[in-house]
C-alpha cells in the first residue's frame, strides 16, 4: 500500500524548499495533466488558478482557455510565476496577489482551479473561502477542487485512518519536526490512531479535513460535489456546482 501512496506522491507532488526557507509542494507536470482532462475546459473559458503559486497549474491550463487569472498570497511566488511564464509564449495569463480568504477579484469567471492548496486555509475561514469561490463562478460554472484531505470517513474506518495519518505525517512533515517532535509519539506500531486523536492533540488549523466536512460546507452555501477522481485514500479532485 505503502509503495502506491510513495509513487502518487512522487508522480503529481513535487516538494520544494522555498525562498524564504520553508517546505512546499507544488503540482507537478503529471498532476496538471490529470487535472486539465478532468476539468472540461473550453476555448472561451475565464479561469481563476487559485493560490497558483508558481504558476505551473496557470501556464498549463493557458493553451486550453481564453484567459487564466492567478491568484497568490505571495509576492514572491507571483514574481516568480511571471518570470516563468516570460520564458514561454503565453501571453493570456494574469497574476494578482489575493487568496481564497480575500481573491482580490471582483468579475464573475467559468472555472475555478485550486490544487494543494485548500488544506492551508484556516478552519475558520473555510466556510467563507467557499463562499467567496461561489461568488465569483458564474451560476453554471465549476469549481475544480484537488486536494489532500480524507476521502473516507475517518470516525468509522478507524484502521484506514491510522494508515493514511502516520503516512501523511511521514511524508509531509519537514524531517526536523518529524523526527523530533513526531516519530517518537508514532513508535508504539500497535496502537491506533483515531480521528478523535488529532482531534484532541492538533491545534485546529493543522488538522486533515474530511470528504464529509467538505460535502457539509458545500450545503451550506448551495453547491454540491458533482465527480470526484480518487487517487488515494487522501489525494483526488472534485467537480463542485452549484446545487440545481
Amino acid at each position: 500500500m505503502n509503495k502506491d501512496w510513495d509513487w502518487i506522491f512522487e508522480t503529481y507532488v513535487r516538494r520544494f524548499t522555498s525562498p524564504d526557507g520553508r517546505d512546499t509542494f507544488e503540482t507537478s507536470d503529471e498532476l496538471v495533466k490529470r487535472i486539465i482532462l478532468f476539468s472540461d475546459l473550453s476555448p472561451h473559458d475565464t479561469v481563476i488558478d487559485m493560490g497558483c503559486g508558481w504558476g505551473n497549474v496557470s501556464l498549463g491550463i493557458a493553451p486550453f482557455v481564453e484567459k487564466v487569472i492567478g491568484i497568490e498570497p505571495n509576492d514572491t511566488n507571483i514574481q516568480s510565476a511571471k518570470r516563468t511564464m516570460q520564458q514561454t509564449s503565453v501571453r493570456n495569463v494574469e497574476y494578482r496577489k489575493g487568496s481564497f480568504e480575500a481573491p482580490g477579484y471582483a468579475g464573475k469567471v467559468d472555472k475555478i482551479i485550486s490544487s494543494l492548496v485548500f488544506h492551508q486555509v484556516k478552519k475558520n475561514k473555510r466556510q467563507q473561502s467557499l463562499a467567496n469561490v461561489k461568488n465569483l463562478l458564474q451560476p453554471d460554472g465549476r469549481f475544480i477542487l484537488c486536494d489532500t484531505l480524507m476521502f473516507f470517513d475517518p470516525r468509522e474506518e478507524r484502521e484506514k485512518f491510522n494508515a493514511v495519518y502516520r503516512y501523511l505525517l511521514a511524508v509531509t512533515t519537514p524531517s526536523d519536526i518529524y523526527d523530533n517532535h513526531i516519530k517518537p509519539y508514532l513508535a508504539d506500531t500497535g496502537y491506533m490512531y483515531s480521528w478523535y486523536d488529532m482531534e484532541k492533540y492538533t491545534p485546529e488549523d493543522y488538522r486533515y479535513y474530511s470528504k464529509g466536512e467538505l460535502e457539509k460546507q458545500l450545503l451550506e452555501i448551495g453547491m454540491e460535489i458533482k465527480r470526484i477522481e480518487e487517487f488515494s485514500p487522501f489525494f483526488g479532485i472534485f467537480k463542485i456546482e452549484n446545487i440545481g
